[in-house]
């Protein structure tokens, strides 16, 4: 997958299909909306830490520093590694690859 290339929707898109597969409507007003179980709704985004920060610590991502204003994110077994200048993005992207993404 070239996850490079995905706009942010593409990749909140992704997201919410992985972690709400029953109870998403992907655009309203170019955003992600989520519907939980009891019929509440809200919109997810991965640039919002209060959004990202839950998948990120129950998926044990850790995202750290490294040169020239990258990032980078690895999950717990090290085999998804994901660089780039927004951090939240980078562990989204290591989530998406830990999910298994198919092409």
């Amino acid at each position: 997958m070239d996850y490079e290339s995905m706009s942010d929707f593409e990749i909140n898109k992704r997201v919410a299909e992985l972690m709400w597969p029953n109870f998403v409507n992907y655009e309203q007003f170019g955003r992600v909306r989520v519907q939980d179980p009891d019929g509440d709704d809200f919109y997810f985004d991965f640039n919002n830490p209060s959004d990202a920060w839950p998948i990120i610590m129950k998926n044990k991502i850790t995202v750290g520093p490294e040169e020239n204003d990258i990032w980078s994110a690895f999950d717990i077994s090290v085999e998804n590694i994901y660089d780039d200048k927004n951090p939240l993005r980078a562990a989204m992207i290591v989530f998406l690859m830990a999910g298994k993404e198919q092409e």
